[in-house]
């Protein structure tokens, strides 16, 4: 419901695109780490002053304030910014996958994608000249984009806008992603114990403090682990 009444869902790459629920909790997450900031905040206003206070957030603030640059566009110039939407940016199928290309940050990156796609320099052409110009011609452009990736890997592809420094990247799942070994290097998978079926293996804290390491202190319960513990605090018998 927050992304719906927020602009979120409404917002994506591709106006062709049906509108869906994405599959990611954005504003559950977002909200709880919006939630510890205040109380972080909270806590050093109390230890200067002495005063405690209410921390509140909400999943539909926290959405608009994800927003904060589209929005202030918004605002103050009453213009839509959607940086997926770029016309030299997009995901794009190879024969046995797909990348993500983001072409940016360059003086002139539709000539370096059309030198990594062995084809013709779009950017000499009017319909082509500049980013406006490349704007109203996006629905053109991603099509040359899409036919010429579909020809080839996308182990082949990477390497060419690599080469022209473009920045590109394969479209991994989520397993693919866990099992990289740049995931276990950022410490991003904990074990945590062990139970009858195997290792607990959790996710990590992508926040790395070099004096205040991550670590877990109990695992999770087996069922009836702490039955004794329990009754004792409640003083009843097991039979009870």
């Amino acid at each position: 419901m927050a992304r719906a009444l927020t602009g979120v869902m409404q917002r994506k790459s591709d106006n062709t695109h049906p509108t869906a629920v994405y599959s990611t909790t954005l504003a559950d997450y977002s909200a709880g780490m919006h939630l510890v900031q205040g109380i972080l905040l909270a806590l050093l206003h109390r230890d200067r002053t002495g005063e405690g206070q209410q921390v509140a957030v909400s999943l539909y603030s926290s959405l608009i304030a994800m927003q904060m640059q589209e929005g202030t566009m918004h605002l103050m110039r009453n213009k839509e910014l959607n940086w997926s939407a770029f016309p030299l940016t997009g995901v794009f199928e190879t024969t046995d996958g797909a990348l993500v290309m983001v072409g940016a940050f360059k003086p002139n990156p539709l000539q370096d994608i059309c030198n990594a796609l062995g084809i013709e320099d779009l950017s000499e052409k009017p319909e082509h000249k500049d980013f406006d110009a490349q704007m109203l011609s996006r629905p053109a452009l991603q099509a040359v984009f899409r036919q010429h990736f579909a020809t080839n890997t996308t182990a082949h592809w990477l390497k060419r806008p690599e080469d022209v420094d473009i920045l590109c990247s394969e479209v991994r799942s989520l397993p693919d992603a866990l099992a990289d070994e740049q995931t276990l290097i950022n410490k991003l998978i904990l074990e945590v114990g062990e139970t009858p079926a195997g290792p607990v293996r959790v996710i990590g804290s992508p926040i790395d403090m070099s004096n205040a390491p991550v670590t877990v202190r109990l695992k999770p319960p087996t069922l009836g682990e702490h039955n004794d513990v329990i009754l004792a605090d409640l003083k009843q018998e097991a039979a009870e």
